[in-house]
């Protein structure tokens, strides 16, 4: 899809390369990738930016391009759900807002059964407590819910 001579997939192609380079910028100098013999704070964003950098670049110069169809609202539904799921965050904690995101996903995007995606969901909550919580032991954003209900202490 052309405006005005620019390309909308080169166009979004370089906005998500700029957002890599910036993200492994950040991880690598302001976090730190590598610490006390394991993963630092900055390990997954640098990993998770070059990623992006390198299938943006591929994307933006790839030579046989198909012709863009027009967009409707249903391709921004997978950034309306990040969207809304990065703004539960502070709501109702990571933890929950990403299992929800799962579940969602997987019952409305992949329209697998309410069960399917039940399972998906509670599995990879669990998997991310263990690796994550557990095993790395890191810490989660806490949500607005624990500063407002009164602790059971």
């Amino acid at each position: 899809m052309t405006h005005r001579g620019l390309r909308l997939d080169v166009a979004v192609s370089s906005v998500i390369a700029f957002t890599g380079v910036t993200f492994s910028v950040l991880g690598i100098v302001q976090y730190g990738v590598w610490e006390n013999n394991g993963p630092g704070p900055g390990f997954f964003p640098a990993f998770s930016g070059a990623l992006a950098t390198i299938t943006a670049t591929l994307a933006a110069f790839r030579k046989h391009r198909q012709e863009s169809a027009r967009l409707s609202w249903k391709e921004f539904s997978p950034l309306a759900a990040a969207i809304s799921s990065g703004l539960m965050v502070s709501v109702i904690g990571m933890t929950a807002a990403m299992t929800l995101f799962v579940l969602a996903w997987i019952r409305l995007v992949e329209k697998r059964s309410w069960r399917s995606a039940f399972i998906a969901s509670a599995v990879t909550f669990t998997l991310v407590n263990i690796l994550f919580a557990q095993w790395l032991g890191v810490q989660f954003p806490d949500s607005l819910l624990n500063t407002i209900l009164p602790s059971g202490s």
